[in-house]
């Protein structure tokens, strides 16, 4: 039962990852608060997509306004955060 259970989080987390290289192939960073709603509603759950973000040597950059702060995701092959939300 165990293996059954590993093997579906495998094949949601693969599915997840692929998304969410598609979405960012942009090359701009895109808000982790947006990405994370519109994961939701495609049924990735946030472990997924902490799994997905792993996958893909995602990290989260904190941007900071002087008046506000969030953080968005962008493909590590991108050389600046480039934003976009």
């Amino acid at each position: 039962m165990q293996h059954i259970e590993q093997t579906a989080i495998n094949e949601i987390t693969t599915r997840a990852t692929v998304w969410l290289k598609d979405y960012l192939s942009d090359g701009y960073a895109h808000d982790a608060e947006k990405m994370n709603r519109i994961a939701a509603s495609l049924g990735f759950s946030p472990n997924t997509m902490h799994r997905a973000r792993i996958n893909l040597g995602i990290k989260a950059i904190q941007i900071n306004n002087g008046k506000y702060s969030k953080f968005v995701w962008q493909l590590p092959t991108a050389q600046v955060p480039n934003e976009r939300t």
